[in-house]
């Protein structure tokens, strides 16, 4: 076999104080350094008592948007008063929402929405094209049909069976 191409570094002579120590080392805890390194550190307040704490309306008083909300100021009245009861007002009637709202045009009845068609041209696959659809040239002097029997023998066989079909009626 080959000698390495490195190498090998010599095995250390091993003492065994040193290996007990290091052992030793390794085994304890040492909670006192673990103590000074969370000493920079600052402990975590603890959560108040919820019943010395202020409650959400209390809170949302000293909110700056307190005296703004219109809606809080609403239900500010509700909880004062309680709801107002609007059945025996006289001019509940009179108010806008109660009006006649905007008419919105029928579209079934406005021009160009018939089903017809009177105020729109159809498209032109619908158009009549007259002659042009329609087209057809005469046989001139010299030309004739070829016979299908000619063409091919599938085409031949075909004609042959469509020549001796017959229909018989259902009663």
């Amino acid at each position: 076999s080959r000698p390495p191409l490195v190498p090998e570094p010599p095995a250390p002579a091993r003492d065994p104080e040193v290996e007990a120590e290091a052992m030793e080392r390794e085994l304890a805890v040492d909670l006192i350094g673990a103590d000074m390194k969370r000493a920079g550190r600052q402990r975590p307040r603890t959560a108040d008592s919820f019943r010395s704490g202020l409650t959400r309306q209390q809170h949302f008083r000293s909110m700056r948007l307190y005296g703004d909300d219109f809606s809080a100021q609403r239900i500010r009245e509700n909880l004062a008063t309680g709801p107002v009861s609007v059945e025996f007002v006289d001019d509940v009637m009179d108010r806008p929402i109660f009006k006649k709202p905007v008419v919105s045009p029928d579209f079934d009845n406005v021009p160009g929405r018939e089903r017809e068609g009177k105020h729109s041209e159809p498209p032109a696959r619908r158009r009549l094209l007259g002659r042009s659809a329609r087209f057809s040239r005469s046989t001139r002097s010299g030309e004739t049909r070829c016979k299908v029997q000619q063409l091919s023998r599938v085409a031949s066989a075909i004609a042959e069976l469509r020549a001796t079909r017959t229909f018989e009626a259902l009663l």
